[in-house]
């Protein structure tokens, strides 16, 4: 069994361990330590592992960050974040959501659907209306 990551070892991994530790590492203290070490840089190119790090926060907690996502410029934050929403469950997230039903890249406008409907129950199309 190999032995468990040490925080100080995150330090020494540069940017794609740190992307590595976020995405993969099973200890939740490595990967929120990894978030933040990569967020300190302030570097758009990092956006979207870092979204994908808001996606997996268990609870309501990242449910503020994930709305604004939802107006990304980039077509995959919006989905992403529409997909975590979803996963979380929680209801303000559905006048967000509803907006992205009219997004302009169908990917986003599936996963908003799929959204509403975890989140309220089908038919998600008449949160269009």
């Amino acid at each position: 069994m190999p032995e468990p990551e040490r925080i100080d070892a995150v330090l020494t991994k540069g940017n794609e361990g740190l992307k590595d530790s976020i995405l993969k590492s099973p200890d939740p203290h490595i990967r929120r330590y990894a978030v933040f070490m990569l967020g300190t840089e302030m570097d758009p190119e990092h956006i979207e592992t870092l979204i994908a790090a808001l996606g997996m926060i268990p609870g309501t907690r990242a449910v503020p960050a994930l709305i604004i996502a939802l107006e990304d410029e980039k077509d995959h934050v919006r989905y992403m974040a529409a997909k975590s929403l979803g996963q979380r469950r929680d209801g303000r997230a559905i006048a967000p959501l509803t907006t992205r039903m009219k997004d302009e890249n169908e990917y986003v406008r599936n996963a908003a659907a799929k959204a509403l409907e975890m989140i309220a129950g089908p038919p998600a199309q008449e949160w269009s209306g």
